[in-house]
């Protein structure tokens, strides 16, 4: 039984020396010189500066549930739920959905961005409280 485990714990190890050992030689290239990680570093900076100017031009109108929710609705949906399930309390509304509550406070008065997982859970709060959300 020992040896079994010394076998397992051993290859276990070398798994994981391979896998570092092959992840390296990835890094550096074939001839060991570091140019190629270089290049995908300054590739993955463009994207996500691509990517990161996008989300922040992002217009109101655009839907972001299947109901064809867009933020003011999303805004708008928040706000009834808080005011009515939640004794208009955003540390209450916060703490259901899991969010801090300054979270709650842009999301509510349009400085935030609302993504389509939060509408699903105040959906579900909504649900739960007998909430009729127009």
């Amino acid at each position: 039984m020992n040896k079994k485990i010394l076998i397992a714990g051993g290859l276990g190890v070398g798994a994981g020396l391979v896998y570092l050992l092959t992840r390296s030689g990835l890094r550096t290239g074939a001839n060991g010189n570091d140019h190629q990680s270089e290049s995908v570093t300054k590739e993955d900076e463009n994207t996500l500066d691509l990517s990161a100017s996008q989300g922040e031009a992002e217009p109101e109108n655009v839907v972001i549930d299947d109901q064809g929710t867009d933020q003011f609705a999303a805004a708008q949906i928040l706000k009834q739920i808080r005011d009515e399930g939640f004794d208009a309390s955003d540390e209450n509304l916060a703490l259901a959905l899991g969010r801090p509550a300054q979270e709650i406070e842009a999301w509510t008065t349009g400085a935030g961005h609302i993504d389509g997982d939060v509408i699903l859970k105040a959906r579900h709060l909504a649900l739960e409280r007998g909430i009729h959300i127009a």
